[in-house]
């Protein structure tokens, strides 16, 4: 293997890893932010839970509703 090709694999592992650390603290947060707002650590009236706005989203969407709503 080359230097070149070796460089083109480290740099691949690398961001491989840089990809799954942000997808793992994205799910880290969205998991702490529902925690949170079901126990009523935040006011889920104004930070609602990600399960709840995910849910209106979809409601919204399957109605073909969300136009008017953006």
């Amino acid at each position: 293997m080359s230097d070149q090709e070796r460089h083109a694999h480290e740099y691949r592992k690398k961001h491989h890893q840089i990809t799954a650390l942000r997808l793992f603290i994205l799910a880290a947060f969205l998991i702490l932010w529902e925690i949170a707002a079901k126990t009523g650590l935040i006011d889920s009236f104004f930070f609602a839970s990600p399960s709840i706005t995910a849910e209106c989203f979809f409601e919204l969407t399957a109605l073909k509703n969300i136009g008017g709503m953006i």
